[in-house]
């Protein structure tokens, strides 16, 4: 799997796709062209708007309350508001990380008892990846944030399995 960016559409791309709020008590950031939220910090679901629908897919980076706090009122909104309250959910979430657990079991909690079959929990581990839409793939990366906690990064890119004419030449490293 390679993963590729473009960086020509970077500034396309934030204007279009990107809705974020970073303030010392909340962490979030939806990128609507990849229906991928992360992190979910206390008030995201109520400032997602009408774009809570648009989320996919929830990624988690670890389990700090600036980062985590807003996950069970994510899944209220969602529940709670007129529209596709059906859409399909998958949370993806540092898959050992103690300090994540509390805020894991009591969505999994409320997706139980409202039998919200469409909410999926997904424990990831560094190196491993999922795929998104329209191929792109979405790449987990321990990377030191906390001593004792696994902390994620993550990257999107698009899974290639054939190069263009022009580039057959290279090597993968190259490209």
């Amino acid at each position: 799997m390679r993963l590729l960016f473009n960086a020509d559409r970077v500034a396309e791309d934030i204007d279009n796709n990107l809705q974020a709020l970073s303030w010392s008590f909340t962490h979030f950031l939806l990128w609507r062209g990849y229906r991928l939220q992360f992190d979910c910090g206390e008030g995201a679901g109520m400032r997602l708007d009408d774009h809570i629908f648009r989320v996919d897919t929830l990624a988690l980076s670890h389990g700090h309350y600036d980062h985590c706090a807003g996950l069970l009122g994510m899944l209220h909104v969602r529940n709670g508001l007129m529209g596709a309250t059906d859409k399909p959910l998958r949370i993806v979430y540092p898959a050992e990380a103690a300090m994540m657990q509390h805020w894991i079991s009591e969505a999994q909690r409320f997706v139980r008892g409202r039998q919200l079959d469409h909410v999926t929990f997904c424990p990831i581990e560094d190196g491993q990846s999922f795929e998104l839409r329209k191929g792109h793939v979405l790449e987990a990366r321990r990377v030191p944030h906390l001593p004792d906690e696994p902390c994620l990064a993550f990257r999107v890119g698009r899974q290639c399995t054939r190069r263009r004419p022009e580039y057959e030449h290279l090597t993968t490293q190259q490209v």
